[in-house]
């Protein structure tokens, strides 16, 4: 009997990914004013909708997926959200912070329905696929508002004007920001890099890879986000490292060393650097990270007063460190968040989280217990990771309902974690059948 090319969790897994769609912004003011306009209620049915769908899976024992919840990386990471709700007690916005919970607790509770559905690794590799198809119709909607509207799309900042690259790629319908456009095209473009360099059943695709590539890192070079750049670089030194191409490692950096003396010395391309890299902004502004260190400067003196704490889950960055005029929801750190929401707890979870996930990605790279196509997929996962790791200091990725990149990067690093622990046991057991 062949099985349905669509799949429950699909469906459940686009209608979270609809919901994290932004059609407006608003600021914490008016929040405060008028908790629910017809933007929020429309994301509140989605994750209802999801909610739904997990209820009947596990009510009609379709999914048994209440185990996963509350085993292996995803039971760590589910503490995040729950002591995120406990944390309503004592929330400077109490409905803020137990809505935002039961969201994120839903979005991990998904993620657990799909671990306990998807066994076989191409199914692995479908909800990984299928992860990367939606975050990449983002990049694709906000190159259609460049074509339709380039005056919001492409040349909305004025700052640009003064910048070696005088555009910056936003997208305008759905809303989303240059920062999560350059990540999603950054670990697009690892991705396609894999799949060039690692997979050799991909030999009769490498054209298409080489489109993703080109495109991806077209719109890193049109978002203008340093640290996805940054990210990236990282991503793709490890990449060769860890496919043995020390070769191409060496004598590409040695061969850009000896280009860029003469060119930066002898040449205007230093000053056209600089200036792409400024962004049209002084040097000052830049090293503060277009404001960053001013917001975590006041967000640590407010962490000092309740360190272990915090202020309320998802709360205290909104609506206690911003300001109540900003649209900004967060501080634009993954960790200084989790510090100012939930206290040193909160971030440990996040923090062992992280470490879990690379480790067991990086061991499944090497390991021999694992299907060949195990290993690549543990080395796909493993160059986002990167990206998502690094961008973490600077965005707020890893806490912001939908994640799908973290999560995705969670869920295979827990389905390999299994595939593991199983060849262990296998492998212990093969003397006593001797």
């Amino acid at each position: 009997m062949r099985r349905p090319s669509v799949t429950w969790w699909q469906i459940a897994w686009l209608v979270l990914f609809l919901s994290g769609l932004t059609f407006r912004a608003r600021t914490a003011a008016e929040i405060s004013s008028s908790p629910v306009d017809s933007f929020a209620l429309y994301r509140i049915t989605c994750v209802t909708i999801v909610g739904l769908i997990l209820f009947l899976r596990l009510t009609l024992r379709k999914t048994k997926w209440l185990p996963s919840v509350f085993t292996g990386i995803i039971g760590l990471f589910a503490l995040y959200p729950l002591l995120s709700l406990v944390s309503t007690a004592w929330s400077i916005n109490s409905p803020w912070t137990l809505y935002k919970s039961l969201e994120f607790f839903v979005d991990l509770t998904l993620l657990a329905a799909i671990v306990a559905s998807v066994q076989l690794v191409d199914d692995i590799r479908k909800f990984a696929n299928w992860t990367w198809t939606l975050l990449g119709f983002l990049v694709a909607t906000a190159w259609i508002g460049a074509i339709v509207d380039p005056a919001d799309a492409l040349f909305s900042d004025p700052t640009m004007r003064f910048a070696g690259l005088p555009l910056r790629l936003v997208g305008v319908v759905p809303v989303v920001s240059c920062n999560d456009l350059s990540e999603i095209s950054a670990i697009l473009a690892l991705i396609a890099l894999c799949r060039i360099f690692a997979y050799e059943e991909a030999d009769r695709k490498k054209t298409r890879y080489w489109l993703l590539f080109g495109a991806a890192f077209l719109t890193m070079v049109v978002t203008q986000t340093r640290g996805a750049f940054l990210a990236f670089l990282i991503g793709l030194v490890t990449l060769l490292i860890l496919n043995r191409k020390y070769l191409l490692v060496l004598v590409g950096g040695a061969t850009s060393f000896i280009l860029a003396i003469p060119l930066l010395f002898l040449t205007k391309f230093g000053n056209h650097i600089q200036d792409f890299l400024l962004r049209g902004e002084k040097v000052d502004e830049a090293t503060g990270m277009s404001g960053r260190i001013e917001t975590w400067q006041t967000a640590f003196e407010k962490i000092g007063d309740h360190p272990f704490t915090g202020y309320g889950g998802f709360a205290g960055a909104k609506f206690l460190v911003l300001s109540r005029n900003s649209v900004a929801s967060d501080t634009l750190s993954s960790h200084v968040d989790s510090l100012i929401n939930l206290g040193l707890f909160g971030w440990l979870i996040l923090f062992i989280v992280l470490v879990w996930v690379g480790t067991v990605l990086f061991k499944s790279i090497r390991d021999s217990r694992l299907l060949e196509s195990e290993n690549y997929l543990a080395l796909e996962m493993f160059m986002a990771f990167i990206i998502l790791l690094v961008r973490s200091f600077e965005s707020s990725n890893l806490v912001t309902h939908p994640f799908l990149s973290f999560m995705t990067v969670v869920g295979v690093a827990e389905l390999l974690r299994r595939s593991r622990k199983q060849a262990e046991l296998d492998y212990a057991a093969e003397p006593s059948l001797a």
